[in-house]
């Protein structure tokens, strides 16, 4: 699965469980360290992808069900709330 999310001065995308992030050069982060950083954890991620974490969390939530095993009951108590 590969899912964008478009920006007006960036894109994100996710792939094979990757997050990228295209903002004037190409960042990459594993997204288990995206799921770490948004449900508070120690997370070593560029400041870039940080600022996007929630929207992915929240778009991967929202059209992709067979990734939902991925993400532990930490990341449902946050995003319910």
């Amino acid at each position: 699965m590969k899912l964008r999310l478009a920006y007006p001065q960036k894109l994100v995308v996710i792939e094979n469980k990757t997050v990228y992030l295209f903002e004037n050069k190409l960042l990459s982060a594993p997204l288990d360290e995206v799921v770490n950083y948004y449900i508070g954890r120690e997370a070593v991620l560029p400041q870039e992808i940080k600022a996007v974490a929630h929207d992915v969390i929240k778009a991967l939530l929202g059209v992709d069900e067979s990734i939902i095993p991925f993400f532990s009951a930490e990341v449902w108590r946050k995003v319910s709330t």
